[in-house]
């Protein structure tokens, strides 16, 4: 780099001057490289920041980004980032920094405006407009926007680049294809010829332009394998030459692409050398034989595939491992598809040989072979990429191998062949997992060979198991030997390397041996006698544990398995001890429930842990059970009763005499289990005093729950369950009968644990229980069809009972269940002997709760007036269903109650129940007097609730969501009241109705100050208009709603003078409102060119409101409803020609857009101009496309320039770049229509052929494309 002798000069003045002077002269490299040099290294600052504002210049610029072009948008991003970091961590200082900044954002930043902020007037935004205030506000800075690529950039990236060269490269390619496969004369000097060109102009031009050399090498390499396609069909090979032949050929190919890879350094070549190998690797079995079968081919492949992996070792070896990479992954992929071939031949091959018969053996071995090989190139991929998925992929590929080679040979074919097979492969896939262990130990093998012995080792363990069943299913005889030498081979894996799950395994293979040894023709038959098979094997299991007594987690390996086993086989007998002594043989399970509860006594006593204990206990019930069944004695159930009852006294007698807790423990939980079972079995069986036993259990629960508060339920559960099977056994029917009981034991149970129990964890479910059985109870007492004297005394007694109970815990909230229980009570009494007149009883008993409530002042205050509060909502939703006469009269009386807890207390949340009731009492009142309707009663609901909002508000304080929710049900039913008048038909009521409306809406707006509140009685008296018209039946409704959309207008002006500018906006808005409205609905009246004056006059509101905000985004809907007049007035004159339709549209659109220009807005302007031009031009050439006539050519082509020259005014480009391309179109489509025989083949062939030269062209031509795009960069859009 020279660096010019005035930029070193020591004066920073002539420096100064000298770089002024140099930015004038043109750009060269040298001058950009002096002054990106004095930005980062000037002693000055100020020539430094003067030097960064010179590198801005238009004359620098172009330059600048030319040199980045090679770089991506990302990648400067990147870059970027990494300087920010540098400059933070100090690696850099800042002067440094903004030059490297400098020079690489020069690509990513906005073009300059061409006109200043200075001398541009900035016009007012749609928010600027709405602004009343005067007084400025300072503007805060704008937020710094990321930098964007420039359009020059985007248009000539390396992106942009590539997808032309691959792109044309792949048109091309597909064109050579098609000519090969279709076109006869020539083709094959035509496609030689190609390949030379490609290839030698690849070749030349390697060093200049790389990366279209490559793609031209692409398009080369490609050719020539259709080239020889072509030769092999002009020539007629057939049968093995024709293999032969491409064998050679792909082997060429792959060469070829293996020099590329090496001239190319390129991963994309390496992917096709390694296919092109493996497809000639495919064709070998055609060479040999005439008629070769799928499966050598798949053989041959997957050879090759493995003799690949060697070019991948080289590759990564000499190129590192990213490049290797794609490589060895398309070789994992051809390996995926070869093992899919051969889980699609193998079935087929099954079906050939075992139906058809006429299988050949050699099939069988190939396949056996194929899976070999599989394994063999998983097992070499993991050596040169280990991933932990390869081992497994190698050991399943090794699995099948036996089977499918012993499937070649009839002998081998046969049952017991093939689980000896089996087991012969299992035991080498053993030996071959322990040697890959052994082997994997060694330091140069650490980690590579030993991951697979463990899927091996797996592997064999399956095949053990399948040989296992395979030779159970032919004879016992062989599934003894097969179970017994896995059971000795794995036994022997597990003494050489102690492993848990061998050991399992191995175990459970003798266990099967075992069980298949009774079966053997000199042994004599048990088969009736299981529980003496199983009862020693349990033993024998257990028995190490007892004798030898280790440590409980010393040796898992050898234990763990052996323990496991031990609990499964206890389960297994316990299971068919259970069902062999309930069924047929009580003694034989007898004989073994003592037996084996003996042997778990002395393993609990041995090992001293009293939680085993329970086992004998269970057994011992058992063995008790069946003795006695046995014996047929018909006290079985009082025996055992009695049992549990020792259990529990035996317990308690080691806590207090012995002082053993653990086996105290034991022993009482113990005999509560033995309870808890006779409970349920008494649920099923019947017994003789089972329960008064039950409640002699429940004393024995309630005594422990002392020890243990969380058994607590059970004593009121038993209780609750004896007393109930005592009622049943005395033949009572009543359900009630059972609740009331069953409600006051458990409440006294409860009340009970609150005195006894300082510490109830689980108090709340008690009292859960017993508020359920009290809902119980309601529930019945309430639904009982025939209610009886008894049925009033017993929810009398319930009733006082429960007043007691709230006495007793002082709990006034506790009296709810006494008033619920009272009314229920009083209910049932009125059913009895006051049938039709239940409300006379309740009504009044409702007055009587609030009245006690209102006289006390304490606590039961609240819940005698909450009672009585209750009882009368519950009264008002039934008295519809009442069958006497004046039931709203007293739904109005209850509503009272609602009324006087609102006002005199000052409860707020009354008032949603005074609402209530009171659309209750409306409603019934209405249906009365025969005036119910949907219009009359949502009508009367509207005034009801927004009046009482009125009022309430007023003179309280009120819940602020109970009076939104008033006002919003309020306005909903005025809503709902106007939407139902319609489908009844308008009559002179529902326009009184909506007048009335319209009138309380006005009063109550102007009542609540609120002017928003206004638009509520505008828009109700549109809506009273046309329900007069309608009435009056009128079928236009245009003049009249414009007309008082205009009234409300001019309402609007006289508010204004008034001095009510919320009041005029309320008015000015709804007439704008309504006008849109009344213009949208003008298509529907049909009345003609008439009805296109209101849309006209809609229009003409909205421009006196925009003029009025001075806000341009308000033209929208002007221009809007005028071009809708304009259409329909061309549609009652019937114009059918599109022209003027899109003319008149175009014409609006570009108004506009010059408006929205003016504005600053240049995305509304963009959005807008497009849209225009395109329905201008776009119908144009929709016509001239679909009549196929020059006349709209013509009409096309000075519409366009029309528009561009517009677009040349203002200085758009989307205004120019649209009309440029409309032109080309049009004149493309012309040349079309005239060149309409041209080859497909010719046409796609020589667009990759210009996309490829344009590519190319734009690597060679980078530096003026970038200028010419700079200077466009500097438009509007």
């Amino acid at each position: 780099m020279s660096i010019p002798e005035e930029l070193r000069s020591p004066d920073p003045q002539n420096r100064k001057q000298a770089l002024q002077k140099l930015t004038l002269e043109p750009a060269t490299p040298d001058l950009l490289a002096a002054i990106e040099h004095m930005a980062a290294h000037d002693p000055d600052p100020e020539l430094r920041a003067a030097a960064l504002d010179a590198l801005d210049s238009s004359r620098l610029r172009a330059l600048r980004t030319q040199r980045l072009m090679k770089l991506s948008g990302s990648e400067q991003k990147f870059i970027l980032q990494e300087l920010d970091t540098w400059q933070k961590q100090g690696l850099i200082g800042e002067d440094l920094a903004n030059s490297l900044r400098s020079r690489y954002r020069v690509a990513l930043k906005p073009a300059v405006p061409l006109v200043s902020q200075a001398e541009q007037p900035v016009p007012p935004t749609p928010a600027s407009a709405l602004q009343t205030d005067s007084t400025s506000t300072p503007i805060a800075p704008a937020a710094s926007r990321e930098p964007r690529p420039s359009l020059a950039q985007t248009l000539l990236s390396e992106t942009s680049i590539k997808t032309f060269l691959y792109l044309g490269a792949f048109f091309v390619i597909a064109a050579a294809v098609i000519l090969a496969a279709l076109v006869e004369t020539l083709r094959l000097p035509i496609l030689s010829l190609a390949a030379l060109s490609f290839g030698g102009t690849a070749l030349a031009v390697k060093k200049r332009l790389p990366q279209p050399s490559f793609v031209l090498f692409i398009v080369f390499s490609f050719i020539l394998p259709i080239n020889a396609g072509v030769f092999s069909d002009l020539v007629g090979l057939e049968g093995q030459v024709l293999a032969a032949y491409w064998t050679f050929v792909l082997l060429v190919s792959a060469g070829i692409w293996g020099f590329a890879t090496w001239f190319y350094n390129s991963r994309f070549f390496s992917l096709t050398m390694l296919g092109g190998f493996l497809c000639s690797a495919g064709f070998i079995p055609a060479i040999l034989s005439s008629d070769p079968i799928a499966e050598a081919s798949l053989l041959t492949i997957q050879l090759a595939n493995l003799l690949g992996l060697a070019g991948v070792l080289l590759l990564t070896r000499k190129k590192g491992r990213p490049f290797g990479m794609p490589a060895f992954l398309l070789g994992q992929i051809f390996s995926a598809v070869i093992v899919a071939g051969l889980f699609v031949t193998g079935p087929a091959n099954f079906f050939d040989l075992y139906v058809d018969g006429n299988s050949t053996g050699a099939v069988w071995l190939t396949m056996s072979a194929a899976w070999f090989v599989t394994a063999i190139f998983y097992i070499a991929s993991n050596q040169l990429i280990a991933f932990p998925l390869f081992p497994w992929f190698a050991t399943a590929a090794l699995m099948p191998v036996m089977f499918i080679a012993q499937q070649g040979f009839e002998f081998s074919r046969q049952s017991w062949a093939l689980a000896i097979g089996w087991t012969i492969w299992a035991t080498i896939l053993t030996l071959l997992s322990e040697t890959a262990y052994r082997i994997g130990r060694l330091q140069e093998l650490q980690g590579r060979i030993q991951s697979i012995n463990l899927p091996l080792a797996l592997a064999g363990i399956a095949l053990f198991l399948v040989g296992g069943v395979w030779g159970v299913s032919n004879s016992a005889s062989w599934g003894f030997a097969l179970l017994a030498t896995a059971a000795v081979v794995l036994s022997l894996a597990h003494i050489i390397r102690p492993r848990g799950w061998v050991w399992l395994p191995a175990l459970v293979s003798g266990l099967f041996a075992y069980f298949n040894f009774f079966d053997l023709p000199f042994f004599p038959d048990l088969e009736n006698y299981p529980l003496y098979q199983i009862t020693p094997l349990i033993i024998l299991l257990l028995l190490p544990d007892l004798i030898l007594r280790p440590e409980w987690n010393k040796n898992p390996a050898w234990f763990y398995p052996l323990r496991g086993l031990g609990v499964l086989m206890a389960l297994a007998g316990l299971f068919v001890m259970l069902v062999i002594g309930f069924l047929s043989d009580p003694t034989q399970s007898a004989v073994c429930a003592m037996i084996l509860a003996g042997f778990s006594l002395l393993y609990a006593l041995r090992y001293q842990q009293p939680i085993l204990g329970y086992i004998p206990g269970a057994l011992f019930a058992l063995e008790l059970t069946y003795m006695l069944n046995s014996f047929a004695f018909p006290f079985t159930f009082t025996a055992l009763s009695l049992l549990a009852l020792l259990y529990y006294g035996l317990g308690w007698a080691l806590h207090r005499i012995l002082h053993s807790e653990g086996w105290s423990i034991t022993s009482r939980w113990s005999g509560l289990a033995l309870a808890f079972a006779l409970v349920i079995a008494a649920l099923v069986l019947e017994n003789s005093f089972e329960g008064w036993l039950i409640g002699i259990f429940g004393i024995l629960f309630m005594a422990e729950a002392r020890r243990h508060p969380k058994i607590e339920t059970v004593a009121p559960a038993l209780f609750a369950l004896g007393y109930s099977l005592v009622l049943f056994e005395n033949n009572v029917s009543q359900i009630f009968t059972y609740l009331f009981g069953m409600s006051i034991l458990w409440l006294s149970a409860n009340y009970a644990y609150s005195k006894s129990l300082p510490n109830r964890p689980l108090a709340r479910l008690t009292q859960i229980t017993a508020v359920l059985l009290l809902v119980l109870s309601a529930a019945f007492l309430l639904g009982s069809t025939d209610p009886t004297g008894s049925l009033f005394w017993m929810g009398l007694a319930l009733s006082i009972f429960l007043l007691l109970h709230a006495l007793l815990y002082r709990q006034a909230w506790l009296g709810y269940a006494f008033t619920i229980f009272l009314a229920l009570s009083a209910l049932t009494m009125s059913r009895i002997w006051f049938e039709p007149a239940w409300l006379w009883v309740l009504t009044p008993l409702a007055i009587i709760y609030f009245a006690i409530g209102l006289a006390l002042k304490n606590g039961w205050s609240n819940t005698f007036r909450f009672s009585g509060l209750g009882l009368a909502a519950l009264t008002a939703l039934c008295a519809p269903f009442a069958l006497q006469s004046g039931a709203g009269w007293f739904v109005a009386v209850l509503g009272l109650l609602w009324l006087a807890e609102t006002w005199l207390n000052k409860q707020s949340w009354a008032e949603g129940g005074f609402y209530l009731t009171g659309l209750f009492a409306l409603g019934m009142l209405l249906k009365q007097y025969d005036l119910l309707s949907l219009s009359y009663f949502f009508f009367g609901m509207a005034l009801f609730l927004l009046g009482f909002d009125l009022i309430f508000g007023l003179n309280f304080k009120r819940n602020p969501l109970l009076s939104t929710s008033a006002r919003v049900l309020g306005g909903a039913a005025a809503t709902i009241s106007m939407l139902a008048c319609p489908p009844d038909g308008i009559q002179a009521g529902e326009v009184l109705v909506s007048l009335a409306l319209t009138v309380f809406f006005a009063l109550y707006a102007a009542l609540r100050r609120q002017p928003v509140l206004g638009y509520i009685p505008a828009g109700l008296l549109a809506v009273s208009t046309l329900f007069a018209l309608n009435w009056l039946e009128q079928s236009t409704w245009l003049w009249p709603l414009i007309l008082l959309a205009v009234a409300y207008s001019l309402a609007s002006l006289a508010l204004g003078l008034l001095a009510a500018p919320s009041w005029s906006r309320v008015l000015r808005i709804s007439g704008v409102a309504l006008g849109t409205l009344t213009g949208l609905s003008a298509p529907f009246e049909g009345s003609g060119v008439a009805a296109a004056i209101p849309v006209a006059i809609a229009a003409s509101l909205w421009a006196v409101e925009a003029f009025r905000r001075r806000n341009v985004w308000l033209g929208f809907p002007t221009n809007g409803l005028y071009l809708m007049s304009y259409f329909m007035l061309l549609t009652s004159l019937e114009v059918t020609q599109a022209q003027f339709y899109s003319i008149g549209a175009a014409l609006l659109g570009l108004l506009m857009h010059y408006l929205l220009t003016r504005a600053g807005s240049d995305k509304g302007a963009f959005v807008t101009g497009l849209v225009s031009q395109l329905v201008l031009l776009g119908t144009t050439y929709i016509q001239m496309v679909a009549n196929e006539q020059l006349g709209y050519f013509a009409a096309l082509f000075f519409q366009a320039l029309a528009v561009l020259v517009y677009g040349l005014v203002v200085r758009s480009r989307s205004l120019v770049g649209v009309p440029v391309a409309m032109l080309v179109l049009g004149v493309s489509t012309v040349m079309l229509f005239i060149l309409r025989g041209l080859s497909t083949v010719i046409l796609i062939g020589c667009t990759g052929i210009v996309m490829i030269l344009v590519a190319t062209l734009a690597v060679v031509l980078r530096e003026r494309l970038a200028q010419v795009g700079e200077r466009l960069s500097g438009w509007r859009a």
